[in-house]
């Protein structure tokens, strides 16, 4: 079994997923599976029964309800709708429509940050507690637990490194929705074939919150405990320069 050819790897396996009808038959779309299969033991994570993780969804159950003598004008969604339902399951990093998975992350500030509220917005925030043991694949810089290369990592380890780098950007880099269904394909397959490895889901970083995602291939590997209302009070953006900029000749009119 072959190990990785060159650093464009996953873009040629991008390429290919997404504009090859026949992509799962496709050879070298395979042999980057296996590659991504033979250099995953080091990117394994564990997450133990009884482990915490969140689960967050805008808005809330605006019923009114009664509490300690007052009446409350809303409450969190309740223990039903904070985990996906699969007629309702839309394409994701990780699922299909009508397949879903359950997303989360491994802290409610990520969690409620990759729901992406928007200022004054009311987002329901729940904790659930694991179930059972799960084997998750760290699809995300270094091996999941902060080692990278070094001077004397071989050149096949430092191969494997920056191909993993690059899978992970692909889990964690929001996209558009109008392109969502072609951008999350090569990470879905992905997902698809771990899951066929015996694997129960993956974890990855989040571009923005300092904390991990993690998507459960079993929805019901996790159950609730509370769930609780958070109201987004600011946010805060920063700005770069993007590939492909272009300055007008006139600089009066330069941004």
């Amino acid at each position: 079994m072959k190990h990785f050819r060159s650093i464009d790897d996953y873009k040629h396996f991008s390429w290919i997923i997404r504009h090859n009808p026949d992509a799962l038959n496709d050879e070298r779309a395979q042999e980057f599976l296996h590659a991504l299969r033979l250099t995953s033991n080091r990117r394994t994570w564990t997450l133990d029964k009884g482990a915490m993780v969140w689960r967050a969804q805008i808005g809330v159950d605006e019923r009114p309800l009664k509490e300690r003598g007052f009446a409350v004008g809303f409450q969190p969604h309740p223990p039903a709708r904070m985990k996906p339902v699969p007629e309702f399951a839309a394409e994701g990093r990780v699922s299909t429509k009508g397949q879903p998975c359950f997303y989360c992350a491994n802290s409610k500030e990520t969690a409620m940050c990759e729901v992406r509220p928007w200022l004054g917005s009311r987002v329901s925030i729940a904790r659930f507690v694991v179930n059972r043991k799960l084997q998750l694949i760290a699809a995300r810089p270094g091996n999941g637990r902060g080692e990278f290369p070094t001077e004397s990592s071989s050149a096949a380890e430092t191969l494997a490194h920056a191909i993993w780098d690059e899978l992970g950007h692909a889990f964690s880099t929001p996209v558009t929705r109008e392109s969502a269904a072609l951008d999350y394909a090569p990470t879905q397959v992905v997902a698809t074939f771990f899951k066929s490895q015996g694997f129960d889901g993956l974890l990855y970083g989040s571009l923005l919150a300092p904390g991990n995602n993690i998507a459960l291939f079993d929805v019901d590997a996790v159950d609730i405990k509370s769930c609780a209302v958070r109201e987004v009070k600011s946010l805060q953006y920063g700005f770069g320069a993007a590939e492909n900029e272009y300055r007008m000749s006139n600089p009066e009119n330069a941004a």
